[in-house]
């Protein structure tokens, strides 16, 4: 074989890994990737596209936290970029866990994809303005709370 049949060969073994990758993980996992994996599982240059391309693979929602980009929510049916809060950062020390926390919570109360992301970057902006999750007592309240009150990054 020639190294230009070798190159093609090994890029669908690639891609065939990858699309394996993915439909397990839409049989066995539930998560939230990074945004290096969306576009890495991928082979994708745009979130979204990424997002859909993991969702078409079977999974039936896919976040992407962006930092002070927002997040990014696809689904099916739905795709919400969902803003995150203008804070002073102290400590990151636990903000993802607080989105996913935040997030989920929206989800068990019915609030649709848009309504779920602001409750996790609502939560995860307290946590980060503070001195991570030990920096004081959240609850739903004080988080739609700070929600109501704080500006938006756009």
């Amino acid at each position: 074989m020639q190294e230009e049949d070798l190159s093609v060969v090994a890029s669908a073994a690639r891609r065939v890994a990858r699309e394996a990758i993915l439909v397990d993980a839409a049989d066995n996992v539930s998560r939230m990737l990074a945004t290096t994996s969306v576009l890495g599982f991928t082979e994708t240059t745009e979130l979204i596209d990424g997002a859909e391309t993991i969702v078409a693979a079977g999974v039936g929602c896919v976040v992407v936290a962006r930092d002070s980009k927002g997040a990014i929510v696809v689904t099916n049916n739905d795709v919400a970029e969902v803003p995150a809060y203008d804070v002073d950062v102290v400590d990151t020390s636990g903000r993802g866990d607080a989105f996913s926390a935040g997030f989920l919570r929206g989800r068990s109360l019915k609030s649709d994809l848009w309504g779920s992301g602001e409750l996790g970057y609502a939560t995860a902006a307290q946590v980060a303005g503070g001195l991570g999750t030990g920096a004081g007592s959240y609850s739903l309240e004080r988080v739609r709370e700070f929600s109501k009150n704080t500006l938006v990054l756009e």
